[in-house]
């Protein structure tokens, strides 16, 4: 017997009407189950769908509980019978369950079974008789198709008494004992038959007779009865009534099939229920999750719609303002543009004067080095003149002091003849006075000698500075040529960047006379632009109030989604 785990001794009840239904295969494996039957065993569907049915087993059950189900249903007959069956947490309910075969093609090909709620009498009575069952303790006790019965003579006595085979055989055995009784009468008291007696032992025998056929038409119109009160409950769809056993044994089979024909109508109605159950679940998912998806990717179009439509609006009115400063700007530069426009030219009109100065410039530069260049080379010139006179002075300096040693000599000469002349006495006077004016003549030379030296040194000093002076002045020439050269290049260079700039000046003449003219044509695409503006401004003040009004009909439609895919699940609960 499969272990199930642990048990309590908590009872779940079951609630009034309340039907649990399953099918399996013929393997025992359950196939379907409704949400009634996974609400009171605690299992999950996905935990019931594939298992054993005797996942929900009890412990408490007997084996021949089991044994009498599989021999019955196997039979091809429906079991019907009390139950106590397992939660998931171990707790325990009674159900009065019926397991009836599916046939189909002449083949079982699997097994339904209905449950209900049992009532406490039955619940009392089956729990003890099982529990002598279990224990072994079980005396004049089976189980026949599920239901709980007596056994023994006087069982079986009362099954043929209370069957109408049994009554009409009674009926049929009195009137057959009645000439019998008669002829005994008469062997017994020796009195001959008369036709009273005759007649009070028929009356005697009609009587049992009429006795015994009425209670054989009520064991016939109960069971009918009860069939009938069934049938009217199955067709209005109460399922959860048990077919009581007939007394009548000829019934038996009728209440078999009445209860297989009750679980199969049960079966499919709780079976569609619940495929309607699960179709409203996945409708009701199906809707909530439409609205979610519907909410997150419509909804998020809506609001991206009506914040890019505000967005739009907002940058719209930014554009018009910047299109409206455009226009004063472009205005303001076409008025610029034509100021530059006229200064340009006017500073194309100064670079081609300036070039014609600098023209000018360069040319008197040119001729400044060439000038430059002639004095240099005069500067030379005078260098070497003035070199020579030096070189003159030097020689007359030499010359002088020839003089001025000849001057000392005669001055000398001069003494020493008069110091002669002293000494010649009177002979010597005029010698003494021709000595006395060559020593004056002497003397004078000398000083004129001294004079000449002086000035030709001073000359020579002059000459010198002036040779000093003339050199230098070469050299301030040669520096001035070279300087001159320079700046003739540099004119020459400074006069090529003049006509380049006269050039450009005159090429940024054109261009702004053509900035002018895109300027102009600016302002009129800025007014076209602001036109457009107005437009684009009007069509996004539509788009926001049809952005508005898709996301309010969404959220309509969404809670419309919602409270219906809610309602499905209230009424599939």
């Amino acid at each position: 017997m499969r272990d199930n785990g642990p048990i309590t001794n908590r009872e779940v009840s079951l609630p009034d009407g309340e039907l649990l239904v399953s099918r399996t295969d013929t393997g025992g494996r359950i196939q379907f189950c409704n949400k009634a039957f996974v609400d009171v065993s605690g299992f999950l569907t996905e935990e019931l769908t594939g298992a054993p049915h005797n996942l929900v087993r009890h412990p408490h059950m007997p084996q021949e509980a089991f044994k009498d189900l599989w021999a019955t249903i196997k039979g091809g007959r429906p079991w019907e019978g009390l139950v106590k069956n397992r939660t998931k947490s171990g707790d325990y309910y009674w159900v009065r369950a019926n397991v009836t075969p599916v046939v189909e093609n002449g083949q079982v090909t699997g097994f339904v079974s209905i449950r209900f709620k049992p009532e406490r009498a039955s619940v009392a009575a089956a729990d003890e008789a099982y529990a002598k069952i279990r224990t072994g303790q079980a005396r004049g006790i089976g189980l026949r198709d599920g239901e709980l019965i007596a056994t023994g003579w006087r069982a079986r006595l009362a099954t043929a008494a209370a069957g109408v085979t049994g009554r009409l055989a009674a009926t049929v055995g009195i009137a057959a004992l009645s000439p019998a009784l008669t002829a005994g009468w008469v062997s017994f008291t020796g009195v001959p038959a008369s036709g009273t007696l005759s007649a009070a032992v028929a009356l005697c025998a009609a009587t049992a007779a009429a006795v015994l056929g009425w209670l054989t038409l009520a064991a016939v119109r109960r069971p009918v009865h009860d069939l009938e009160t069934h049938l009217s409950a199955i067709a209005a769809g109460e399922f959860g009534r048990a077919v009581e056993t007939p007394s009548a044994p000829e019934f038996w089979r009728l209440a078999s099939l009445m209860r297989a024909t009750r679980a199969k109508f049960a079966y499919a109605a709780q079976e569609r229920e619940e495929l309607d159950r699960r179709a409203r679940e996945e409708r009701a998912a199906t809707q909530r999750a439409m609205a979610a998806e519907l909410e997150r990717t419509v909804g998020g179009v809506a609001n991206t719609l009506s914040t890019a439509a505000t967005t739009l609006q907002a940058s719209t009115d930014s554009i018009a303002g910047i299109a409206d400063r455009t226009a004063h700007q472009a205005t303001a530069a076409e008025a610029g543009a034509m100021q530059a426009s006229t200064n340009v030219q006017t500073v194309a009109a100064a670079a081609e004067e300036m070039a014609a100065s600098v023209a000018e410039i360069s040319r008197q530069v040119t001729e400044a080095a060439q000038v430059a260049r002639r004095a240099a080379e005069e500067a030379r010139a005078t260098d070497g003149t003035v070199r020579l006179l030096a070189e003159g002075a030097q020689r007359i300096g030499e010359v002088v002091r020839l003089i001025s040693d000849i001057a000392g000599q005669t001055n000398l000469l001069a003494l020493n003849a008069t110091i002669e002349a002293a000494r010649a006495g009177d002979a010597g006077k005029g010698f003494a006075v021709v000595a006395s004016e060559v020593k004056i003549l002497a003397s004078q030379t000398a000083k004129a000698t001294e004079e000449i030296g002086r000035q030709i040194t001073e000359m020579q000093g002059a000459t010198a500075l002036a040779v000093e002076a003339i050199r230098g002045i070469g050299a301030t020439v040669g520096q001035s040529s070279e300087i001159a050269a320079a700046i003739a290049a540099a004119v020459e260079e400074q006069g090529a960047a003049t006509r380049e700039i006269a050039r450009n000046v005159s090429e940024a003449a054109a261009g702004t006379n053509e900035v002018s003219a895109q300027v102009g044509s600016l302002t009129i695409g800025v007014g076209e632009t602001t036109g457009a503006l107005g437009s684009l401004r009007a069509g996004a003040d539509d788009v926001a109030h049809q952005g508005r009004a898709l996301r309010a009909e969404l959220s309509g439609l969404i809670v419309r989604l919602r409270d219906t895919g809610t309602s499905m699940g209230k009424k599939s609960a």
